[in-house]
């Protein structure tokens, strides 16, 4: 997949300052063992995502299964203003480290850690314990203090 695919939906490219949401739990979300949502649910929530104005929705794998592309094709039918891709997380991310250097592209991707945490407290209630915000705040604490020493080391 290329980024010509999304750009109907958004235009050529994104311009300085701004960010693009690329969201992975539909995903993501079925890489648990025993962990699997039904095409309904995946429905439900890619509609509570566009609700939560996510740009890319990342819908699954649909050459994995019929089910899955049914999944895939019925988002893409149903929500509107987000562009819905399957399995291009690693396209993106191999992208990444061709385009910037592994000690700033690591620590950012780490960043959905604390980021499915907080999906989870938001569309499914999950409790964030104590030590889910103390892991969280390791990784957001751990990528700041990368992200500055490596701005040091570019100056």
């Amino acid at each position: 997949m290329n980024f010509e695919a999304i750009a109907p939906r958004f235009g050529g490219g994104v311009s300085a300052g701004k960010i693009r949401i690329f969201d992975t739990t539909l995903r993501d979300g079925e890489q648990a063992p025993g962990a699997g949502l039904t095409v309904a649910e995946k429905i439900e929530v890619a509609r509570q995502l566009a609700r939560l104005r996510v740009d890319v929705i990342e819908a699954g794998f649909p050459a994995a299964s019929p089910g899955d592309f049914e999944a895939v094709q019925r988002i893409a039918a149903e929500t509107r203003g987000i562009a819905v891709a399957g399995l291009s997380s690693h396209y993106c991310l191999s992208n990444a480290f061709r385009a910037g250097d592994a000690t700033l592209v690591v620590p950012l991707d780490f960043m959905r850690i604390p980021l499915i945490a907080v999906v989870g407290w938001a569309l499914y209630g999950e409790r964030l314990d104590i030590f889910v915000l103390l892991g969280a705040l390791i990784i957001v604490a751990s990528v700041l203090w990368n992200l500055r020493a490596e701005s040091r080391r570019f100056r």
